[in-house]
């Protein structure tokens, strides 16, 4: 997610890891068994709590992974693609998405208005509705015929601000991942605001 490093989580075992992707391999590394392997006892377990120290967690598991080649563990606590069962790579935020809605021209003028709105348009999505790549969902056909999508660029936030100067906003910046906004339209319109839909 941050500085070139790919974080993923994933599941193995029935248990929720994660940990960076090993370079130029289709593997990953379970980032909290490393720890526990050399001793950290303070290593953030979930990804949550990671992602709360900001970069300093990035660099924690930089220094890991350069440790575990340097000692000769590489292959510990390394796990092929195919042995994982992906996870979306915040399985579960602690509290609803935040999302922007009509925030560009074209699909403001798609969803039948003449411009993108002048001021900010907020919805929300439960933590409930994060779901994996290739995870299936319910299509609830008893509410609507159609399902629209749309693929979204989300941010991930790292520490708590208010009024935060420009300048300084990607000091707030985790990283980034990509989302695929699966949306009921007619439930949109019937009911005037994003929520339900």
């Amino acid at each position: 997610l941050v500085k070139k490093m790919k974080v993923l989580s994933f599941q193995l075992e029935g248990q929720i890891l994660y940990g960076p992707k090993v370079k130029r391999e289709e593997a990953v590394r379970d980032a909290f068994g490393l720890a526990t392997h050399y001793g950290e006892t303070r290593f953030p377990k979930t990804i949550i709590e990671g992602v709360s120290l900001g970069l300093d967690f990035v660099e924690s598991i930089r220094k890991l992974v350069t440790r575990a080649e340097k000692e000769g563990d590489a292959g510990e606590y390394k796990y092929s693609f195919s042995s994982i069962e992906w996870l979306a790579p915040i399985p579960r935020t602690p509290k609803n998405v935040i999302c922007v809605g009509k925030n560009y021209f074209d699909h403001a003028t798609e969803m039948g208005d003449e411009a993108a709105p002048e001021k900010l348009m907020i919805f929300t999505k439960s933590p409930t509705t994060i779901a994996a790549d290739e995870q299936q969902l319910p299509i609830h056909s008893e509410v609507t015929k159609n399902l629209d999508y749309e693929g979204e660029l989300a941010v991930v936030i790292s520490k708590k601000g208010h009024n935060i100067p420009k300048q300084l906003a990607s000091d707030y910046i985790f990283g980034y991942t990509i989302a695929n906004d699966i949306t009921a339209r007619y439930m949109q319109k019937a009911h005037g605001q994003f929520i339900l839909g």
